[in-house]
């Protein structure tokens, strides 16, 4: 215990955070989707295990930020595991100063000191795997906690209903369910969206990965019984030619999508 209370603390002294640095929920901005519509999480990932290398020679980490947000993306996911994703905490220490909305910190985060890392480069948000971080014999609800005294939120992503369980028992408001296979063959099965459903009314839904179009959209919301409130999309948007618009279109359907079901 001592050990661990010790990580613990080295963390958040190593994090070196700066108290006046202005924070972005991601918590409150994908509620209000409850309101106006299913939300739109737009992903940067230079590259992909299912897909390969999704960055051109001409990758600019800021312009596709900034085209992400003119098309109305209420949230970033950023990448940071450089191995499969291509990814790196320096991408949301580029684009930090230069958006206004919460960008949330994507890998395998297991360890007290990877959510500081987190923090020291400016991230609003930080992805917990619930299967990952039980493999790593670490404490999710330590980590939700370290998160929390840092001002950071939490997104903890669950692939079966016991693991939903785990992450609402933790005290995780903020649940994503993936639909790929990450831990086989890396298939897509948008039912897995189904494991959610019936969960508390304050926890945040997102549904993540097989996600493209409006027709995902729908299917995914209603499979969740209308609980939906955010789509996390970054495949189909890396690739789009434009981004903005790209986005735009599925932030429309959203709110297109909550208005024909007469709201929540």
């Amino acid at each position: 215990m001592k050990e661990r209370l010790g990580e613990v603390v080295g963390s958040i002294v190593a994090s070196k955070i700066d108290e006046t640095e202005k924070r972005y929920s991601i918590f409150d901005s994908l509620l209000d989707g409850r309101r106006n519509g299913i939300r739109v999480i737009a992903e940067l990932k230079p590259a992909s295990p299912s897909q390969g290398n999704l960055s051109t020679s001409n990758f600019d980490v800021e312009n596709i930020a900034t085209a992400y947000t003119d098309g109305g993306a209420s949230a970033l996911s950023v990448l940071v595991e450089p191995m499969y994703f291509g990814g790196s905490y320096e991408l949301i220490q580029q684009i930090r100063n230069i958006i206004d909305v919460p960008i949330l910190a994507k890998g395998f985060i297991f360890k007290p000191i990877h959510v500081a890392h987190c923090s020291t480069v400016r991230a609003d948000a930080f992805l917990l795997m619930v299967r990952v971080v039980e493999e790593a014999g670490a404490n999710l609800q330590l980590l939700l906690d370290i998160g929390r005294s840092l001002g950071m939120e939490a997104v903890v992503e669950a692939a079966s209903s016991s693991e939903v369980r785990t992450a609402i028992s933790a005290g995780a408001k903020i649940l994503q369910i993936n639909s790929r296979n990450i831990y086989g063959d890396l298939s897509i099965d948008l039912l897995n969206i189904r494991e959610a459903r019936n969960l508390p009314e304050d926890v945040v839904l997102i549904a993540a990965s097989g996600i493209s179009k409006p027709d995902d959209m729908k299917q995914v919301f209603a499979l969740s019984e209308n609980r939906v409130d955010a789509v996390l999309v970054g495949t189909s948007l890396m690739k789009s030619a434009d981004p903005t618009t790209s986005v735009r279109e599925l932030v429309e359907a959203g709110q297109a999508i909550v208005q024909n079901q007469g709201g929540r």
